[in-house]
């Protein structure tokens, strides 16, 4: 299912267009922790993603962004709900014309601590090899 909202207009020089949309996908596993034979658990994990977008491209300004966090849901056992962040956002101000610019960037997303620990394809399966990146860069 895919919502998108029409552009919104800003000015007569430049224009916003926003998007948004919404992605939901479930899983069935059997072996929701990764463990050994005999030590699996089973259960079902519903995936919600809403996609927002937002993208201007003014004279002097540019801005590009997209935010897409996933929300894992388990049914078996709640305790194991979270949010895994996903954003890319990237803006270039032209301060002074063609002589000064100021860009700016940010970034997140879930990645895995350690190459040899488990890593699983998808948020469905229980793993504390997670971790949550942040990178954030400003540069005249």
């Amino acid at each position: 299912m895919a919502i998108y909202l029409s552009s919104v207009r800003v000015s007569l020089a430049a224009e916003w267009k926003l998007g948004a949309q919404v992605g939901v996908n479930g899983t069935l596993t059997n072996n929701v922790n990764l463990a050994p034979p005999g030590q699996q658990e089973a259960d079902f994990v519903l995936g919600v993603t809403p996609i927002l977008s937002a993208n201007l491209d003014a004279p002097r300004l540019k801005v590009n962004a997209i935010a897409a966090p996933t929300f894992y849901k388990y049914v078996q056992d709640n305790q194991r709900d979270y949010v895994a962040n996903n954003l890319n956002a990237f803006a270039s101000l032209e301060a002074a014309e063609k002589f000064f610019y100021i860009d700016g960037l940010a970034q997140v997303q879930e990645t895995y601590i350690s190459p040899f620990a488990t890593q699983p394809l998808n948020g469905a399966s229980v793993t504390n090899n997670r971790v949550e990146t942040t990178l954030l860069r400003l540069s005249p």
